[in-house]
């Protein structure tokens, strides 16, 4: 006698009283019944889930520029440090320029330029102030009284070729004994004419106190980093209504 078919085997099988299937399939049916079954099956599909939500989503990292500028000892290379997320140790003054990338939340990768503040190299500063250049970071040694008319000086050559760019002045070394305060700084470096052509602020900042706790937690870097952000977004919510 010829075996038969598959087709014949499916036939004779469906056709067989419950009591007569395969030991296997009588199995399989009274798991697919029982309750811890179907818990098992819920908890795995739970755990996708909850895995799938939980995943990190890739960033989607909009570029900026910024530049750092000061005279020499005002703590620049110290700042930017800061800003990126690093310890502020002690650095060797800057001869040249130094580019470093900050990720700020939510979603800005920040090419940041430190550049050098000596007397020499001041005169290339304006070479870098591009036409991407979305802001200026400008820092000052507020416990150094006798360099104020130094700092003003600089500052204001960069008005004219930063034309409209907007400046953060940041008084440094808060940390040091008569450092002056935010208001001071203002008026001896007379920012209310700068203010006349674009958006200036001060912030108070002591590098030194970061170095024991680099990260944005530090209210002072905080405020920095959320006023370099908010410009940021500023200028993309205008550039956006402009499209």
């Amino acid at each position: 006698i010829s075996p038969l078919t598959p087709h014949c085997h499916l036939s004779c099988q469906a056709g067989m009283p419950e009591g007569h299937r395969h030991p296997g399939e009588r199995k399989e049916g009274r798991l697919m019944r029982s309750p811890r079954t179907w818990v098992a099956i819920i908890r795995i599909i739970f755990n996708k889930l909850c895995c799938w939500c939980c995943e990190e989503k890739p960033v989607d990292w909009q570029p900026a520029r910024a530049i750092c500028l000061g005279i020499d000892g005002a703590g620049k290379t110290s700042l930017c440090s800061c800003i990126e997320g690093k310890a502020a140790v002690d650095h060797e003054p800057t001869s040249g320029f130094n580019c470093r990338n900050a990720r700020l939340q939510p979603n800005w990768l920040l090419d940041l330029w430190d550049l050098g503040g000596s007397e020499l190299i001041r005169q290339y500063w304006t070479r870098y102030l591009t036409s991407d250049t979305q802001l200026i970071i400008f820092v000052v040694d507020a416990a150094a009284p006798e360099r104020f008319e130094e700092a003003r000086d600089a500052l204001n050559h960069l008005l004219l070729p930063a034309a409209r760019t907007p400046i953060l002045v940041v008084a440094n070394k808060q940390d040091l004994a008569g450092a002056v305060g935010t208001q001071e700084l203002a008026d001896v470096l007379e920012l209310q004419t700068v203010r006349q052509s674009r958006r200036c602020d001060v912030l108070a900042m002591s590098c030194a106190k970061s170095a024991l706790k680099p990260d944005a937690s530090m209210p002072e870097l905080k405020a920095i980093r959320d006023w370099v952000v908010a410009e940021l977004e500023r200028q993309w919510d205008a550039t956006s209504d402009r499209a």
